[in-house]
């Protein structure tokens, strides 16, 4: 029942594969899986790298010392349209204080050494303006190196790149490493030797790999098989031999791996990811060859699985479920914050666009407040003006008349003294 489970859930991987061009989930090309699958042998088994090192560049590293990764990704203006973009070297890192750089070329890039030089000089940069080192005016470069993965292709020994700089002094000599010359105009240029190391696998036999310790390179040796699969495609090359290579092959990588585990040089966990990094590069070196994949599917895949591998396998499918879950709820979100944005847009517009009508009819409205008040203002005006007229004339024929009634009261009085002395005149006479 747990084989039948196991089976089932390769299957189901293999199937997802295939329709991915023999690519894992989340794996876009055949370069970026290469680049993935030496990083994850550097930073899950750092030592693998060591014997690399010293193959390359001459240094010696105990086994158990560790590393410590460096930023890949660098921002860049480009001349001359000064675009920014962005570059990605595959794996640089640490180790004590020396920098050191590595490439998987799968192609034959002619500026693959432009390339790693580029990749360098911002690695340099980056370091320079660390506040650990002492001498920030000073560019560190890594130790760079090319795993040069495609066989039959032609590859350099050595990537060189001359670099010209002025010689601005005569008393400032160059060092060793440089040559001073004459240009042209009479202008004095030091050169400098830009050197990149470079490893070509595929000259690698398995044996050879196993004797000096260059385990970290196993997964990229189904390249290899390239060649005989363009011969079974083209040539009718027979596919029972193909089988029997393909086989010897692994059968003697298996071997070697388990005499590194006996010598402890590796643990079974260490063999266990060499191999399941091989099984991915297998599957996508042979996803196009149906035989030759159930071959590779029928190899790889084991027949047994232990408590803490069917752990390990839920757990992974855990994740990959989670991480699933959680891009949908990004993409759900950001769709939503889009979708609120967008509202929130058209919320503001038609409030401009209110708050130009309201503010249109208000002045409509002030202008007509302001023209009917202006009318009532000279009616009242009007009215007051012609009320003042009445009562002024009123005023002046009551005065009219209280002078008139004054002048006749006047008189009646004057007529009554009169009347009075009259009668006093009268008396006299009688008595």
């Amino acid at each position: 029942m747990q084989t039948n489970t196991i089976r089932s859930s390769t299957a189901d991987s293999l199937e997802a594969e295939k329709t991915n061009n023999g690519l894992p989930h989340g794996i876009l090309t055949e370069a970026h899986l290469w680049d993935e699958i030496l990083k994850k042998e550097i930073f899950e088994m750092p030592f693998l790298i060591l014997p690399v090192i010293y193959k390359i560049h001459g240094q010696s590293y105990p086994k158990e010392t560790s590393i410590v990764p460096f930023g890949t990704e660098y921002s860049v203006e480009r001349a001359p349209t000064r675009d920014i973009s962005s570059i990605r070297s595959d794996t640089t890192f640490w180790i004590a204080s020396q920098l050191y750089h590595f490439e998987c070329e799968i192609g034959s890039d002619p500026e693959i050494v432009h390339r790693v030089f580029e990749y360098d000089t911002q690695s340099a940069l980056s370091c320079s303006k660390n506040k650990q080192l002492q001498d920030s005016k000073t560019l560190h470069y890594p130790y760079s190196a090319v795993l040069f993965l495609k066989p039959r292709i032609k590859q350099p020994d050595h990537l060189t790149c001359q670099i010209h700089l002025p010689a601005y002094s005569t008393k400032d000599p160059c060092k060793t490493s440089c040559n001073n010359y004459k240009t042209q105009n009479n202008t004095t240029m030091k050169t400098i030797t830009y050197n990149v190391g470079s490893l070509k696998v595929q000259s690698y036999t398995i044996q050879q790999i196993a004797k000096e310790k260059l385990f970290i390179l196993i997964p990229f040796t189904p390249l290899r098989f390239r060649p005989l699969l363009e011969k079974i495609e083209h040539q009718n090359y027979d596919i029972g031999s193909a089988k029997s290579e393909l086989t010897n092959y692994f059968h003697e990588i298996i071997l070697v791996l388990a005499e590194a585990v006996e010598e402890d040089y590796l643990s079974e966990a260490n063999r266990k990811d060499i191999l399941a990094l091989l099984r991915k590069g297998m599957i996508r070196v042979f996803h196009k060859n149906n035989e030759l994949l159930q071959e590779v599917i029928h190899m790889t895949a084991p027949i047994l699985e232990l408590e803490r591998e069917t752990i390990a396998r839920l757990q992974a499918t855990v994740k990959e479920k989670e991480t699933t879950i959680l891009e949908l709820e990004r993409e759900t979100i950001a769709r939503l914050q889009a979708t609120v944005k967008e509202k929130d847009m058209e919320i503001k517009a038609l409030t401009a666009h209110r708050d130009a009508e309201i503010e249109a009819l208000t002045a409509n409205k002030d202008a007509e407040i302001e023209a009917l008040t202006a009318n009532k203002d000279a009616e009242i005006e009007a009215l007051t003006a012609n009320k003042d007229a009445e009562i002024e004339a009123l005023t002046a024929n009551k005065d009219a008349e209280i002078e008139a009634l004054t002048a006749k009261i006047f008189e009646l009085e004057n007529r009554t003294l009169h009347h009075k002395k009259n009668w006093k005149q009268r008396l006299r006479f009688l008595f």
